[in-house]
């Protein structure tokens, strides 16, 4: 549909007072009107509204445009959907380059659609409210009822045809049928419901419509997540969920959080993390990245600490580095392995999430040279130069812009001036061993030593100091270390601490990435050195 509409001819027929002014309050100053800027924060209005040429402008932040920009700016919309809105709303007869006729269908139908889905978000929402099992699991994984209704979370029961029944009427099942929400029976003998015994959470564009659903499994029987299918109103690729509630929140702090899951978006909104948005399910689309955008030029992607979530993340990267990044200030957050921020809230707690995820989040830049340098030595002429030919591959991918041109120049010093210290410091594995109580840490997790007798009794005898240095938790468990050797309570202390710490990950992989070609007495003796100089500091 780009194209569709002739822009000029959809701001002559509006007056840009009437749209701006839902939105701000404008006073008149002189020859224009004046007002607070949506855009961004002020005290003093520096917003301006001139009706003789119909344009607005911000002396504070520099935002222009005609009704249909605001339009697109306010509620992060591409041109075709702000040109249906401003049609819509102020009854706008606009010549189009197709036909005319279909196009009135589409919207009466697109309309019907919608309407049907509020209509089932209802009906799931008043079946959460009959079932204790499903409010007891929404309660058990932190959210408020406040923060449910606000999503509109419903409940699909394990009833086979309640949807069927509910929405008997010929029009309405009809429209069930297109949407997906009810399937045929194997016998194509009738429909069934397509979520069945499934926390349900509409999936709303940027109005507010419900243009789909996604369902979560409360039992563990079945597939754990569950999207309505492609339809005439919802593509997956396309949307974003969490959009509508939160796009103010994403305005106020310039910011927006990209996420894997639904409930990372309802979790953290209820911790006050509210500029977050998620996929939906399938990896981040290029229509996807562009919607960010549109909201804010300031991006943050968390995918979950697992394989599949590092492999998201990397072809994401990938998808990225194709488009022009000027102006746009891209990072990447690693969680701890096996966490998603679900989970780390409610491992570590909502403050020290909030601190976690500032202190791991990396620049594009750094991310994409963690990325090239996995497994290579970058210390190494080999190293180098196979680091180099992938970042060469990559650059090709890039178009032309200011971004290409510092990124070459950044990646240029890493490579040959080392400045791969200072960019790995909170990632690379090998960095932290310049840190002794990690390495000591990461030896004893991973081996049954026996330790000397006179590095125990120094130890015994420094264990207040050692204390004071290290915290209570990390003495204790070395204490247990030295008693028992090697066991599952050290383990879970230690565990426990590096997740508080917010090393977990980087501590516990060191063994792996630096000792795993040491001999067994090379790393006791490396032991026995460091635990020395660290007990009598």
């Amino acid at each position: 549909m780009t194209g569709f509409y002739n822009g000029s001819e959809i701001n002559s027929k509006l007056d840009i007072f009437d749209v701006v002014s839902k939105r701000v309050n404008l006073k008149k100053t002189g020859s224009s009107l004046t007002g607070l800027c949506p855009f961004h924060s002020e005290k003093t209005p520096s917003f301006h509204v001139n009706l003789n040429k119909q344009f607005y402008h911000c002396f504070g932040c520099g935002e222009h445009g005609s009704a249909i920009d605001f339009v697109m700016k306010i509620d992060s919309l591409s041109f075709v959907d702000a040109c249906n809105y401003l049609i819509n709303t102020y009854g706008l007869s606009v010549s189009k380059i197709s036909n005319l006729n279909n196009y009135r269908k589409n919207q009466d139908k697109f309309k019907s659609c919608v309407e049907l889905n509020l209509l089932v978000a209802t009906f799931f929402k008043e079946n959460l409210k009959k079932s204790t099992q499903a409010i007891s699991y929404i309660k058990k994984r932190g959210i408020s009822g406040a923060v449910a209704a606000k999503f509109l979370i419903g409940f699909a029961d394990s009833n086979w045809n309640s949807l069927v029944d509910e929405f008997s009427n010929k029009e309405k099942k009809s429209l069930l049928i297109e949407l997906g929400l009810v399937i045929k029976k194997k016998n194509n003998d009738g429909y069934i419901n397509r979520f069945r015994n499934r926390i349900m959470f509409p999936i709303q564009n940027n109005f507010g419509q419900i243009i789909g659903f996604g369902g979560r499994i409360i039992d563990n029987q079945s597939i754990k997540y569950m999207n309505s299918p492609e339809s005439f109103i919802f593509n997956k690729g396309n949307e974003l969920f969490g959009v509508y509630q939160n796009k103010d929140h994403i305005k106020k702090n310039n910011q927006v959080i990209l996420v894997e899951g639904y409930m990372d978006v309802i979790r953290l909104h209820q911790i006050g993390i509210k500029n977050v948005v998620a996929a939906l399910g399938t990896a981040v689309t290029e229509k996807q990245i562009k919607k960010l955008f549109q909201l804010s030029d300031y991006q943050i992607y968390c995918f979950d600490g697992d394989s599949a979530g590092i492999k998201a993340s990397q072809r994401l990267l990938k998808l990225l580095l194709t488009l022009n990044l000027d102006g746009k200030h891209i990072s990447f957050a690693v969680l701890p392995s096996g966490m998603d921020p679900d989970i780390l809230i409610e491992k570590v707690g909502p403050e020290k999430f909030s601190k976690f995820f500032q202190d791991y989040t990396i620049t594009i830049e750094n991310f994409l040279i963690k990325y090239l340098s996995i497994n290579l030595d970058m210390k190494s002429v080999s190293g180098k130069a196979t680091f180099k030919k992938n970042f060469n591959i990559i650059m090709q991918t890039l178009p032309q812009s200011e971004f290409k041109f510092f990124l070459n120049k950044y990646v240029g010093e890493y490579i040959y001036k080392k400045k791969y210290e200072n960019i790995q410091v909170k990632f690379e594995y090998k960095d932290f061993i310049n840190r002794p109580i990690h390495k000591i840490l990461s030896i004893l997790y991973y081996n049954d030593f026996k330790i000397e007798e006179k590095l125990i009794l120094e130890f015994n005898k420094n264990k207040s100091r050692f204390e004071k240095n290290y915290g209570p938790k990390i003495t204790c468990a070395i204490d247990y270390y030295l008693k028992e050797g090697l066991n599952d309570k050290f383990k879970s202390i230690i565990e426990e601490t590096l997740i508080d710490t917010q090393e977990r990950e980087k501590i516990l992989n060191i063994y792996t990435n630096f000792f795993k070609s040491f001999k067994n007495e090379e790393i006791l003796r490396e032991f026995n050195e460091t635990f020395s100089i660290l007990i009598s500091k």
